[in-house]
Protein backbone atom coordinates (compact mmCIF):
# COMPACT_ATOMS: atom_id res chain seq x y z
CA UNK A 1 0.00 0.00 0.00
CA UNK A 2 1.31 3.24 -0.71
CA UNK A 3 2.12 5.73 2.11
CA UNK A 4 0.40 8.95 1.17
CA UNK A 5 -0.13 11.80 4.14
CA UNK A 6 -3.27 13.32 4.47
CA UNK A 7 -2.94 16.79 5.35
CA UNK A 8 -5.52 19.09 6.86
CA UNK A 9 -4.49 22.51 6.20
CA UNK A 10 -5.61 25.08 8.30
CA UNK A 11 -7.06 28.01 5.93
CA UNK A 12 -7.01 31.49 5.54
CA UNK A 13 -8.19 33.50 2.53
CA UNK A 14 -6.35 35.14 0.02
CA UNK A 15 -7.04 37.69 -2.50
CA UNK A 16 -4.54 40.02 -4.77
CA UNK A 17 -3.89 40.33 -8.17
CA UNK A 18 -0.01 39.72 -8.27
CA UNK A 19 1.34 36.69 -11.06
CA UNK A 20 4.89 36.33 -9.82
CA UNK A 21 6.30 33.73 -7.56
CA UNK A 22 7.68 34.68 -4.74
CA UNK A 23 8.98 32.77 -1.93
CA UNK A 24 7.01 33.33 1.77
CA UNK A 25 7.16 32.26 5.17
CA UNK A 26 5.05 29.73 6.36
CA UNK A 27 4.74 28.67 9.71
CA UNK A 28 3.93 24.05 10.53
CA UNK A 29 2.60 23.04 13.58
CA UNK A 30 2.73 18.91 13.31
CA UNK A 31 0.45 17.03 15.15
CA UNK A 32 1.18 12.87 15.34
CA UNK A 33 -1.44 10.60 15.24
CA UNK A 34 -3.22 10.43 18.98
CA UNK A 35 -1.23 7.71 20.88
CA UNK A 36 -4.32 5.76 21.94
CA UNK A 37 -4.91 5.37 18.61
CA UNK A 38 -4.85 1.59 17.96
CA UNK A 39 -3.87 1.80 14.56
CA UNK A 40 -3.54 4.30 11.67
CA UNK A 41 -6.23 6.07 9.55
CA UNK A 42 -6.91 4.10 6.51
CA UNK A 43 -9.00 6.05 3.78
CA UNK A 44 -8.24 3.67 0.03
CA UNK A 45 -4.26 4.40 -0.36
CA UNK A 46 -4.35 7.45 1.85
CA UNK A 47 -2.68 6.83 5.35
CA UNK A 48 -3.14 9.48 7.90
CA UNK A 49 0.65 10.04 9.22
CA UNK A 50 0.07 13.27 10.75
CA UNK A 51 -1.86 16.46 10.72
CA UNK A 52 -0.02 19.46 9.50
CA UNK A 53 -1.43 22.69 10.19
CA UNK A 54 0.09 25.78 8.04
CA UNK A 55 0.29 29.54 8.94
CA UNK A 56 1.02 32.42 6.66
CA UNK A 57 0.70 35.92 6.79
CA UNK A 58 1.15 36.26 2.65
CA UNK A 59 -1.72 37.61 0.92
CA UNK A 60 -2.00 34.56 -1.27
CA UNK A 61 -2.36 32.10 1.38
CA UNK A 62 -5.23 30.10 2.44
CA UNK A 63 -8.55 28.51 1.01
CA UNK A 64 -6.66 25.41 -0.20
CA UNK A 65 -9.14 22.81 -1.52
CA UNK A 66 -6.89 21.10 -3.70
CA UNK A 67 -4.08 19.07 -2.62
CA UNK A 68 -1.06 17.20 -4.72
CA UNK A 69 2.12 15.31 -3.00
CA UNK A 70 4.81 14.43 -5.48
CA UNK A 71 5.47 10.62 -5.40
CA UNK A 72 8.69 11.16 -3.85
CA UNK A 73 6.74 13.03 -1.28
CA UNK A 74 8.90 16.07 -1.16
CA UNK A 75 6.78 18.52 -2.66
CA UNK A 76 3.08 19.55 -2.23
CA UNK A 77 1.46 22.06 -4.29
CA UNK A 78 -1.95 23.12 -3.07
CA UNK A 79 -4.62 25.63 -5.39
CA UNK A 80 -7.23 27.90 -3.52
CA UNK A 81 -10.74 29.25 -4.05
CA UNK A 82 -9.26 32.30 -4.84
CA UNK A 83 -6.56 31.43 -7.44
CA UNK A 84 -3.50 30.64 -5.28
CA UNK A 85 -1.15 27.78 -5.85
CA UNK A 86 1.21 27.17 -3.21
CA UNK A 87 4.29 25.03 -3.42
CA UNK A 88 6.39 24.05 -0.52
CA UNK A 89 8.93 21.54 0.37
CA UNK A 90 7.94 18.58 3.09
CA UNK A 91 10.98 17.96 5.31
CA UNK A 92 10.81 14.32 7.29
CA UNK A 93 12.69 13.73 10.79
CA UNK A 94 15.50 10.78 10.33
CA UNK A 95 12.80 8.32 11.88
CA UNK A 96 10.22 9.08 8.29
CA UNK A 97 7.73 10.81 10.09
CA UNK A 98 6.60 14.81 8.87
CA UNK A 99 9.01 16.92 10.69
CA UNK A 100 8.25 20.26 9.04
CA UNK A 101 7.95 22.66 5.71
CA UNK A 102 10.48 24.96 3.73
CA UNK A 103 10.92 26.61 0.42
CA UNK A 104 7.09 27.74 0.31
CA UNK A 105 6.11 29.45 -2.53
CA UNK A 106 2.90 31.32 -3.67
CA UNK A 107 1.63 32.86 -6.73
CA UNK A 108 -1.91 32.82 -8.58
CA UNK A 109 -2.91 30.92 -11.87
CA UNK A 110 -4.13 32.40 -14.60
CA UNK A 111 -6.56 32.91 -16.92
CA UNK A 112 -6.55 32.47 -21.36
CA UNK A 113 -5.21 35.68 -21.77
CA UNK A 114 -2.46 35.71 -19.54
CA UNK A 115 -2.97 37.96 -16.57
CA UNK A 116 -4.01 36.46 -12.97
CA UNK A 117 -7.89 36.02 -12.76
CA UNK A 118 -10.43 36.98 -10.19
CA UNK A 119 -14.19 36.33 -9.03
CA UNK A 120 -15.97 33.61 -9.87
CA UNK A 121 -13.61 32.40 -12.25
CA UNK A 122 -10.58 32.24 -10.07
CA UNK A 123 -12.71 29.28 -7.36
CA UNK A 124 -10.21 26.45 -8.65
CA UNK A 125 -11.01 23.27 -6.66
CA UNK A 126 -8.38 20.62 -7.47
CA UNK A 127 -5.47 19.88 -9.69
CA UNK A 128 -3.63 16.38 -10.75
CA UNK A 129 0.19 16.12 -12.35
CA UNK A 130 -0.04 14.36 -15.84
CA UNK A 131 2.95 12.32 -16.80
CA UNK A 132 4.50 14.76 -19.49
CA UNK A 133 4.64 17.67 -16.11
CA UNK A 134 1.77 19.23 -16.98
CA UNK A 135 -1.42 20.17 -14.60
CA UNK A 136 -5.11 19.36 -14.45
CA UNK A 137 -6.70 22.33 -12.43
CA UNK A 138 -10.58 21.84 -11.89
CA UNK A 139 -12.72 24.76 -11.30
CA UNK A 140 -16.16 25.14 -9.36
CA UNK A 141 -18.73 27.81 -10.28
CA UNK A 142 -17.59 28.56 -13.82
CA UNK A 143 -16.89 24.73 -14.24
CA UNK A 144 -14.30 23.99 -16.43
CA UNK A 145 -10.59 21.64 -16.67
CA UNK A 146 -7.93 23.59 -17.65
CA UNK A 147 -4.61 22.28 -18.80
CA UNK A 148 -1.24 24.47 -17.39
CA UNK A 149 2.43 23.89 -18.88
CA UNK A 150 3.65 24.79 -16.20
CA UNK A 151 2.26 26.07 -12.83
CA UNK A 152 4.29 28.80 -10.35
CA UNK A 153 8.13 29.14 -11.56
CA UNK A 154 7.15 33.17 -11.53
CA UNK A 155 5.28 32.97 -14.65
CA UNK A 156 2.07 33.50 -15.66
CA UNK A 157 1.37 30.38 -18.38
CA UNK A 158 -2.13 30.62 -19.77
CA UNK A 159 -4.11 27.14 -19.64
CA UNK A 160 -5.46 25.29 -22.41
CA UNK A 161 -8.89 24.41 -22.44
CA UNK A 162 -8.76 20.24 -21.48
CA UNK A 163 -12.53 19.70 -21.19
CA UNK A 164 -15.37 21.31 -21.87
CA UNK A 165 -18.10 21.90 -19.33
CA UNK A 166 -21.50 20.33 -19.31
CA UNK A 167 -24.63 23.17 -20.50
CA UNK A 168 -25.44 25.09 -17.77
CA UNK A 169 -28.95 23.76 -17.41
CA UNK A 170 -27.36 20.30 -16.68
CA UNK A 171 -25.40 21.43 -13.75
CA UNK A 172 -25.81 23.75 -10.52
CA UNK A 173 -24.31 26.73 -8.45
CA UNK A 174 -20.96 25.23 -7.15
CA UNK A 175 -21.92 21.81 -7.91
CA UNK A 176 -18.77 20.96 -9.48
Amino acid sequence: MVKWLLLPLLCLFCAGSEARASAAIVEAQIEPPPPDLARPIVRGSLIHLATLHLTAKDFRFGGYSGLWVDPDGLQLHAVSDKTGLMRLQLIYGEDGALAGVADAEFSLLCGESGVPFIGLAADAETLARLADGSWIVSFEQKLRLWRYRMLGAGRCVPPESFLEPPAPEATRRDAG
